[in-house]
């Protein structure tokens, strides 16, 4: 038998707008850490978890100024960040990275405590010389659920 009927490919469920609280708690539901990945100067990729503060549009985290992180990202400032997934979600984050070298600035972000840690845990204060705040602004964001259903994304 020679069959040459071809099927037309079917298109997936159309994509349905995510709210940045509805991100927020579907990385919160799975345990509040992320795993940033960022991409050295030679290439080679790096992954990392991170505790991240959620602000108006943008993340926060922080990291010692000789880490593999502050490095990669001054290098090449394009991140990804994901949580473990879930049957439920798999959330999958693309954004831009601004590492923060102006003491004022840093000592603002000490003061408003946009992390969910207290970082005096890691460093002396906010004039310590390995101490670095980054600023995470997503490019866009989305949800996949393992079985078929539409991707949730959320947009800046």
């Amino acid at each position: 038998m020679n069959d040459t009927t071809t099927d037309a490919p079917t298109e997936g469920p159309a994509e349905v707008p995510l709210g940045w609280d509805e991100l927020r708690e579907a990385v919160q539901a799975t345990g509040d850490g992320l795993y940033l990945a960022t991409v050295g100067p030679d290439g080679r990729p790096h992954v990392a978890y991170v505790s991240a503060g959620w602000a108006d549009r943008r993340l926060w985290i922080s990291s010692f100024a000789s880490s593999r992180k502050i490095a990669n990202l001054t290098a090449e400032p394009r991140a990804a960040l994901t949580c473990p997934p879930t049957p439920e979600v798999n959330v999958l984050i693309r954004a831009e990275a601004r590492i923060v070298t102006d003491p004022a600035e840093a000592r603002r972000l000490w003061d408003e405590q946009v992390l969910p840690y207290d970082p005096s845990q890691f460093f002396s204060g906010p004039e310590d010389p390995e101490a670095r705040f980054v600023e995470l602004r997503p490019t866009t964001a989305s949800i996949h659920t393992l079985w078929p259903s539409p991707t949730r994304r959320w947009r800046p």
